[in-house]
């Protein structure tokens, strides 16, 4: 199996009809087999808090408003420096062999509590 690392929020949910529900990108981890495949789970981060946005409450998508909620905006600059050092350490192991990036995955800098970090 190749490389796998799934990254997702708990406000990860669907955008437009018919898109991926957070149940449903949570599940492409379960789905995987055992090996080389990760999932972070940040809570209160939403699907555009992994867009590299600037954090507004609102963006405008297709004519429409998208509304974010508080937590999320909040949040953003440091759920985005968390998937920048999780990403980074886990290429580094997989594609340099980089044993330090290996030993930080073991226990991410920056999770919440309430953040979910899988390995396996």
């Amino acid at each position: 199996m190749r490389p796998f690392l799934a990254i997702t929020g708990t406000d990860d949910d669907a955008m437009i009809v018919g898109d991926a529900s957070n149940a449903a990108r949570r599940a492409v981890y379960r789905g995987l087999p055992p090996g080389q495949k990760a999932q972070l789970v940040l809570s209160g981060a939403d699907h555009m808090t992994f867009g590299g946005g600037t954090g507004m409450a609102e963006a405008r998508e297709g004519g429409r408003r998208l509304h974010r909620g508080p937590q999320a905006a909040a949040l953003q600059a440091q759920h985005q420096r968390v998937v920048a050092a999780v990403s980074s350490d886990w290429w580094r192991w997989h594609l340099l062999r980089d044993e330090d990036a290996r030993q930080r995955l073991r226990a991410p800098v920056g999770l919440a509590a309430a953040d979910l970090w899988e390995q396996g």
